[in-house]
């Protein structure tokens, strides 16, 4: 039945499982992105008492960044302790955002759902102190980027200037430097 309540969930779930490539058994993800898709993102599933957040981007190949293990996961995947999505902002509809933190490393992807390039601003409500060493990959310039001078905290709270491509995402890798 087309207005049943659980009708709509079915496809949710269906894209869960297959193109952000969840296996509950595990837990395990294999994304399996459409070949004309940069990134996809899955935030807060629920699962067995905890909420598991992951993203897949091509660069070229994909990559998977995660805030749990994935048993017997291929391909190059990397584990953060803990999602802060929340307490990142973009502004506009035109992108979404996650976050993960292990210790003083943090990652940070900025994904566009438009046809067109858009300009949007990034802020951190995060528990941020002294300074960070920062690489960026854009999705149009295709790798990482290091940033030669320390970003300061206050910086990355007050917020940056981020310009993506149409459908294209950004990703900002912080280190704490000591």
């Amino acid at each position: 039945m087309m207005l049943s309540p659980w009708y709509p969930p079915r496809y949710l779930w269906a894209a869960i499982e297959g193109a952000g490539g969840f296996d509950p058994s595990g837990p395990r993800v294999e994304p399996r992105p459409a070949p004309s898709w940069r990134w996809l993102g899955v935030q807060n599933l629920p699962y067995h008492g905890r909420s598991l957040t992951w993203f897949a981007v091509r660069m070229p190949d994909v990559q998977v960044y995660a805030n749990f293990r994935s048993h017997d996961a291929a391909g190059s995947y990397l584990v953060y302790e803990e999602d802060i999505s929340g307490q990142v902002d973009v502004s506009g509809d035109a992108a979404c955002a996650v976050g993960l933190r292990q210790g003083g490393d943090l990652i940070f992807f900025v994904g566009s759902t438009e046809e067109h390039t858009v300009t949007v601003a990034l802020r951190l409500d995060v528990e941020l102190a002294g300074s960070y060493r920062r690489r960026v990959f854009d999705s149009l310039v295709e790798h990482w980027v290091e940033d030669d001078d320390l970003v300061r905290a206050e910086k990355l709270r007050e917020g940056v200037t981020v310009q993506i491509e149409r459908r294209g995402f950004y990703l900002l890798s912080l280190q704490q430097s000591v």
